[in-house]
Order: structure tokens, then sequence, then C-alpha cells
């Protein structure tokens, strides 16, 4: 078998993983005890996402850089006030920036 052929194989399961969700629940409303962990999903993935930018570098742990660590506080803070993730990316990006820039 090609190394392509393989290739497209995994990538139309994982397709067909992804998207069963949606075409299976899509219009249905999900039951209480499975409702309240899948609250904490999108935080999680997001912190997961976050903490792996900041604390590693090429596949091995590095110093954490202030501005990075300084805009992660930032979206915390923002996200802990407003509840919204969209909030901190729109606060911790510029922040970010600006403290690269200045430092």
């Amino acid at each position: 078998m090609s190394t392509w052929i393989v290739l497209a194989m995994i990538g139309v399961g994982t397709y067909t993983m992804r998207v069963s969700m949606f075409v299976l629940l899509g219009g249905r409303t999900l039951p209480a005890w499975l409702d309240r962990p899948m609250a904490v999903v999108a935080p999680a993935a997001v912190a997961s996402i976050v903490g792996a930018m900041t604390l590693t570098a090429h596949g091995r742990i590095d110093p954490i850089d202030p501005a990075q660590l300084m805009a992660v506080f930032a979206g915390f803070v923002v996200v802990r006030r407003s509840g919204n993730v969209m909030h901190a990316f729109a606060v911790g990006m510029p922040t970010m920036w600006t403290l690269q820039f200045i430092l």
C-alpha cells in the first residue's frame, strides 16, 4: 500500500470521527449528567494549548518569556471577570505584542 493511500485513509477516518459527533448529536439536547462535564472541555483545551505554548519550545521545557507570562496573566484576569474565553484572546495577544515590542 502506498504511503499516500495510508495517509488519505487516516485523514478520512479522523474526519469521519470528528464529523460524527456533529451529525449524531447536532440537533439533540445532551442529558444533564453529560452537559455539566462538557462545560469545562473548552476551558481545559485552551489551558492546555496556552500552557504548552508558554512552557515549551521545540519540544523542550523552556524558560518563560516575561511578555508571554504577563499576557497569560492578563488573559486569566479577563476570563475570571467576564467569563468569556474570546475576551482573553482579545486582551492577551495585544498585551503580549506590546510587551514584546517594549522589552
